[in-house]
């Protein structure tokens, strides 16, 4: 018995894997491409829309991917899942490797780019929260850090890779995503059962036993349990559309800062490098951020209010990129605007399988994943017409954050009535005292 205890939940070894496929897979797409893009505009002539172009492509396939990939992983698998995505990858990036492509071929390249980021994010959150149920938030949070590394690392390596060359850049992008389908396919099992475990671990279980408190409540009737049992129910929830436009905004504002802050703080006189230490900035903000989220089991505000609170102080991060215009702003607005994604991204999974149910979490992650991700295929393409309608980044910015501050009025003023508010709150109190 002594020796079970000692041994660690194959769930952590799970986590670890399932971190190095999210750092080696989501990171080249969200932060190292942005800095190759950049490149190209600003050293060999090709248009200011292909970053747009980009981003827009990548944010269509992440959207349908996601739409799909929680139906897809329920009836397959998270393996097959994750490891067809990344194959289309791979097949789009030798594309780009060998071939010499023009500016719309190779945007559209990031459509398949974009179905193995897709699937490797909803893969990734899926199979974390399958393999762990009373102590979800410590995991969660561990996982997504991955992430914010990438963000810290992943501009630095595309930056001194494209000195060298872009073409090894693409070599090297290449090799991320080949190791990341070995790991899946030799490391990741779908779920504790496949190999004789449950959720949290057999050991962990016995060691934490249910307590008398929660006891009298099961008797009594009183266990909190989901509130909605079927994704019928849910889209009749005036909650699921909140919390869809929260995550909309909220992926709009992620896009504007991420993918045009490089070409922003250039085109504003900054080199190229410190540009890069920029974006890093903001992915060393939301690493700490995320590891911080692992406590938000814990949280005296409803994880609802939260969000708002998060989006509130990420639209003040803007108006500070905005109205500073030196080095120091650029970087303390990215600190901010990345203390607030980060803590943001593992408590959105949180919020969806504490409220909904985790029997309903990959469908209605999916699906949300697939709405936000809306914001990302129209922020890009909103930007352009700014742009070319002579509009300068420092007013693109000011739009975005009025829209934000639009959104967080509304979404407050809208909130649930008081008998469904304290349903969703009991719901969340599974996850809230684990």
């Amino acid at each position: 018995m002594a020796e079970e205890r000692k041994k660690i939940y194959y769930g952590w070894i799970v986590t670890v894997s399932i971190w190095l496929v999210y750092f080696l897979t989501a990171s080249p797409p969200a932060y190292g491409i942005s800095v190759i893009t950049t490149r190209k505009v600003t050293q060999y002539g090709w248009s200011e829309n292909l970053v747009s172009s980009v981003t827009s492509c990548r944010a269509f396939a992440f959207a349908v991917t996601s739409f799909f990939g929680g139906f897809l992983i329920r009836r397959f698998g998270v393996k097959k899942c994750m490891v067809a995505g990344n194959l289309v990858s791979v097949a789009c990036l030798l594309c780009i490797f060998f071939l010499d492509l023009s500016e719309t071929a190779y945007a559209m390249m990031f459509l398949g780019i974009g179905i193995g980021y897709g699937m490797s994010i909803v893969g990734s959150i899926a199979v974390v929260n399958g393999w762990f149920s009373r102590r979800k938030s410590l995991p969660m949070s561990v996982m997504l850090t991955a992430g914010a590394a990438g963000g810290v690392l992943m501009p630095l390596i595309s930056e001194t890779l494209c000195q060298k060359s872009i073409r090894l850049c693409w070599g090297v992008f290449i090799g991320f995503f080949v190791l990341s389908i070995l790991i899946v396919l030799f490391a990741v099992r779908n779920r504790p059962e496949d190999i004789g475990e449950v959720p949290d671990g057999r050991a962990w279980i016995a060691a934490h036993p249910v307590s008398g408190r929660e006891k009298d409540g099961e008797a009594a009737g009183r266990t909190p349990k989901p509130a909605f049992a079927s994704v019928r129910e849910v889209l009749r929830s005036r909650f699921f559309y909140l919390i869809a436009l929260i995550m909309l905004i909220n992926r709009m504002l992620y896009i504007c800062f991420t993918s045009y802050i490089i070409l922003y703080s250039v085109q504003s006189g900054i080199d190229s490098a410190t540009a890069a230490a920029i974006l890093s900035a903001f992915s060393v903000a939301s690493f700490v951020s995320r590891i911080l989220c692992g406590s938000a089991d814990r949280l005296p505000l409803s994880k609802y209010f939260c969000f708002l609170l998060l989006l509130t102080v990420k639209i003040g991060g803007f108006l500070l990129l905005v109205f500073s215009h030196s080095v120091a702003g650029y970087m303390t607005a990215s600190l901010i605007i990345g203390f607030v994604s980060g803590f943001s991204t593992p408590l959105f999974p949180l919020i969806v399988s504490s409220v909904f149910g985790d029997i309903l979490f990959s469908r209605l992650y999916g699906i949300y994943n697939s709405l936000a991700s809306l914001g990302s295929t129209v922020t890009p393409l909103i930007i352009a017409a700014f742009r070319a309608g002579g509009c300068s980044f420092e007013t693109v910015f000011l739009v975005f954050s009025s829209l934000a501050a639009a959104v967080v009025l509304l979404t407050f003023l809208l909130r649930p009535a008081n008998a469904e508010w304290a349903l969703l709150q009991r719901t969340a109190g599974n996850c809230l005292h684990s």
